[in-house]
């Protein structure tokens, strides 16, 4: 697992980390797993409720977020994945330019019961994603952003967690953040 960080402009100290990593499917080069973890006490974190459905505007809550391109490409998807086991899925031509709703399958979404860790004492929040990527992308090295948006209880805004910021403010469509390669 690898983990994630805040934004260097962050100063409040968060009472939770996330862990995430994603791995390819060695025959289907469009198939991607997640796994992500996020290490807190339950009463830490605000654990969105609600039906396991296609919506919008998951990230204005605690959302698990992965970002997917093709090497050297402007065009990318992003993935957003509420605890409730809500998600969503847009394409972009180019930088936050041309969304729209991305032409996939509804992800496979497993969130694992909560276990102790016991040099922290914080139990374990532990979600898999199975994803079927556009076929475009059997044949290429991805470029991946692993994110996610957590926000605390007594908090009114959230963490933002990335494998790589990059720029002056959160900014998980900046292409320079898309640091996790993965090769087909």
């Amino acid at each position: 697992m690898l983990e994630l960080v805040t934004h260097p402009i962050e100063t409040r100290k968060p009472r939770h980390r996330v862990r995430a990593f994603a791995r390819r499917n060695p025959v289907l080069g469009s198939q991607l797993t997640l796994v992500y973890e996020v290490l807190a006490s339950k009463a830490a974190v605000v654990w969105p409720v609600g039906e396991a459905r296609r919506r919008d505007e998951l990230w204005k809550a605690t959302c698990l977020e992965c970002f997917v391109a093709g090497a050297g490409e402007k065009s990318y998807i992003e993935w957003n994945f509420s605890p409730s086991g809500a998600w969503q899925a847009y394409e972009f031509q180019d930088y936050r330019a041309q969304r729209a709703d991305a032409g996939v399958e509804t992800p496979g979404f497993e969130v694992l019961r909560p276990k102790l860790e016991e040099a922290s004492g914080d139990s374990v929040w532990r979600f898999e994603i199975d994803l079927d990527l556009p076929k475009r992308f059997d044949t290429k090295t991805l470029e991946v952003s692993l994110t996610a948006v957590v926000l605390e209880v007594g908090e009114e805004a959230p963490f933002y967690w990335a494998l790589h910021h990059t720029g002056e403010k959160p900014d998980f469509h900046a292409r320079s953040s898309f640091s996790f390669l993965l090769d087909c």
